[in-house]
């Protein structure tokens, strides 16, 4: 049964993307803006994370001003499919200039690298046109290693990791994951990592995110610790069509005043994080809404957040 599923999802997949590739921007566009909808048609519960997760980190805004940021993160989220499947078309001739912040985020890379003749850890998250990202990072400066959470799907793994990996990028999957990372960033790779999810209590660690006990992944910090590696937290969205910015910043790394693993790991992971929530708060509209961000919580905490939701 899984397999029919693989292969329909595959199938599917496929003619999605050639559609929207070929079709023009406008109908494709479109194309991507039912598919949003519709997925929220079928999944409801979707929806009602959005305006939950709204709720949690916004409590003073209005409900209005809730919605607008909601239904645009929407539009964003069919960009973002649309951008993704028009990549095969761009090239680091035809990116040129289209990307803000590009000489910022190039300098933070190559200063890093320079300081430590080593790889450099980039954490990065659900927001912009995250798809985009890595193509623009391989066309705009150089292909990178990107830890991915794959669909358990394989045809469908197959052919989406091989449009991710079109311009030199090399991705692997979370199994071994981590040891994956370690030997790519110690052989002197640039690596990028998505942080931004809700993780398993046993998998975490507990920061502060929009005033919010938070369960947040640990493997970022760990690979710093373990690698001593500089970390950058980089994130692109599109300002307008075939124009995008990215804002990129420089996380210091461990504090060798804070004593034992556990305090600094919890240190760097809460400035992350720090870093994240005003990533989000400059630009509400472009982050992934309908993730039970705040779902896991600490031990003795009734999770309780979602209730009803």
């Amino acid at each position: 049964m899984k397999s029919i599923a693989d292969l329909i999802a595959a199938t599917f997949a496929r003619c999605l993307i050639c559609w929207m590739r070929i079709v023009p921007a406008r109908l494709g566009e479109l194309t991507a803006w039912l598919l949003i909808r519709g997925l929220l048609l079928v999944m409801p519960r979707l929806d009602r994370a959005a305006d939950r997760n709204l709720e949690l980190a916004f409590p003073d805004l209005p409900e209005a001003d809730r919605n607008r940021i909601k239904f645009t993160s929407y539009h964003v989220l069919a960009r973002n499919l649309l951008t993704f499947a028009r990549s095969s078309t761009m090239s680091a001739e035809n990116t040129a200039g289209t990307v803000e912040g590009e000489e910022d985020f190039r300098t933070l890379l190559d200063t890093a690298r320079a300081e430590t003749g080593s790889g450099v850890l980039i954490a990065t998250m659900h927001f912009g046109c995250f798809e985009l990202a890595l193509q623009l990072i391989a066309l705009r400066y150089h292909p990178i290693s990107a830890l991915v959470r794959e669909f358990g799907l394989p045809r469908l793994d197959k052919f989406w990791t091989a449009k991710r990996e079109q311009f030199g990028n090399e991705l692997y999957a979370r199994r071994g994951g981590y040891r994956e990372t370690i030997t790519r960033l110690q052989d002197g790779k640039i690596v990028a990592i998505l942080c931004d999810q809700n993780v398993k209590r046993k998998h975490s660690i507990f920061v502060e995110f929009f005033g919010l006990t938070t369960s947040a992944t640990k493997t970022t910090a760990m690979a710093v610790l373990q690698t001593e590696v500089p970390l950058i937290l980089a994130a692109f969205y599109e300002k307008s069509p075939g124009q995008y910015r990215v804002i990129s910043k420089r996380i210091a790394g461990l504090d060798d005043n804070i004593e034992g693993r556990d305090a600094q790991l919890a240190d760097l992971t809460q400035r992350l994080h720090s870093g994240i929530e005003s990533f989000i708060r400059e630009h509400p509209e472009q982050w992934f809404w309908i993730h039970r961000r705040w779902k896991t919580c600490p031990e003795g905490v009734p999770e309780n957040r979602y209730e009803g939701v």
